[in-house]
């Protein structure tokens, strides 16, 4: 996950980045991250095994009868 500031008037901009979400069991896809400010949280919510081709879903990788989706839940920090 990479982070960008950068005021409305800016013609540039300084990319940062912020987490490379290593403790995923396996490589997947991240289907959605949402904030939750008022617990203080980052929801992030991982899918795999699903085969992707254009857009669409075209079965499965091998060794997956399944999609596995993961919830994971990071504290996050509001000092910035």
């Amino acid at each position: 996950m990479w982070r960008v500031s950068a005021p409305t008037a800016a013609s540039d901009a300084y990319v940062t980045r912020e987490k490379a979400f290593t403790e995923f069991r396996r490589a997947g896809e991240i289907e959605g991250i949402d904030f939750d400010r008022q617990a203080g949280e980052m929801v992030v919510l991982s899918n795999r095994g699903k085969r992707i081709v254009l857009g669409m879903p075209a079965g499965l990788y091998p060794g997956y009868d399944r999609e596995i989706h993961e919830v994971y839940v990071y504290r996050i920090s509001e000092s910035r």
